[in-house]
């Protein structure tokens, strides 16, 4: 039997996971799978987070930190913008990405110009290099090196499609 504590803890983690869940962009196959690693079982013919116990809850939560989910506390106010911490990808090398991203999309060389279709791109690039079925979620959390591969790549695309980059040095 829960106690009402472990009550108001377990329904503030499903909070947390869908949260986390929307912010990564994750598939709800994907996030199905997650939630099965952990060991969720099915209920009414899907693997549900209903199923999990606090422990496994919070290793679910573990996980979508590891690909990039934040989670703030209420009293915290947002910033508009990341600062990259060390080893992670600068604001240049995101604004670069979003540059060249834009520039294919200018040129109709994309399906997706937006900024959630370059995540999606960033996603299945980067399975590799993560391990999952995923990859990187967030540009924001891409290690500078991986970064820097993706923007060779995009050069490199926005090249052969003979997209011409305004790029400085």
């Amino acid at each position: 039997m829960e106690t009402p504590r472990q009550k108001d803890q377990r329904y503030r983690l499903y909070t947390l996971l869908n949260v986390g869940r929307s912010k990564l962009g994750m598939q709800d196959e994907d996030y199905r799978a997650l939630l099965a690693r952990h060991g969720a079982k099915e209920r009414d013919g899907q693997v549900s987070a209903t199923t999990l116990d606090l422990l496994g809850l919070e290793r679910v939560l573990e996980e979508l930190k590891k690909k990039g989910f934040k989670p703030i506390a209420k009293n915290q106010t947002r910033r508009r913008r990341r600062v990259p911490s060390a080893g992670h990808a600068t604001t240049e090398q995101i604004d670069l990405m979003k540059y060249i991203w834009s520039a294919l999309g200018q040129a109709d060389i994309l399906r997706d110009k937006t900024e959630r279709g370059l995540l999606a791109w960033v996603r299945v690039s980067t399975r590799r290099e993560t391990g999952t079925s995923t990859g990187y979620e967030a540009l924001e959390f891409l290690p500078t090196e991986i970064a820097q591969h993706l923007i060779e790549r995009l050069k490199k695309w926005a090249a052969r499609s003979d997209v011409e980059l305004a790029l400085h040095g």
